[in-house]
């Protein structure tokens, strides 16, 4: 006879999800962790390896471990891609960058791009609040230079 108690799983205890939050903008928990909203929900083929799912109680929205990110979507291996953007961060060229790592020109530019506007977005969004508490002198002086003279 099985025992299904209410904390234990069929594999042990149910594991607590308190450093993952909703990544649904609508949702009321959006941002917050260790809410206990998020549960697991089993795990999906993403890029060739078994990745965590997970399902927000607050808003029944499903997502997992690369929603959200520059990696949605995406079937190519996260290390490479990685890579690819730490050279160019470095300042190899497009074409230089393909050629050490194995990848056609338009598929660089493409991860390139992913990459570029993830960071705009979270860019965005980490400014959007965000009062100035004081400005530095240089950057009054270009203000004076461009509206008074």
């Amino acid at each position: 006879m099985l025992y299904f108690g209410d904390e234990m799983g069929e594999r042990g205890p149910k594991s607590r999800f308190t450093d993952v939050h909703c990544i649904n903008r609508k949702c009321s928990k959006y941002g917050i962790e260790g809410d206990e909203n998020i549960v697991g929900n089993g795990t999906s083929m993403v890029g060739g390896h078994a990745a965590q799912r997970y399902f927000c109680k607050e808003c029944g929205h499903y997502f997992n471990v690369r929603s959200d990110t520059a990696y949605y979507r995406l079937r190519s291996d996260p290390d490479k891609v990685d890579e690819v953007i730490r050279c160019l961060n470095e300042g190899m060229s497009i074409r230089a960058t393909a050629r050490a790592m194995r990848c056609s020109i338009s598929t660089v530019q493409r991860w390139m791009k992913r990459a570029s506007m993830k960071a705009d977005e979270i860019e965005t969004h980490l400014e959007k609040d965000l009062e100035p508490t004081c400005v530095q002198f240089d950057e009054m002086v270009g203000t004076l230079k461009k509206n008074h003279f």
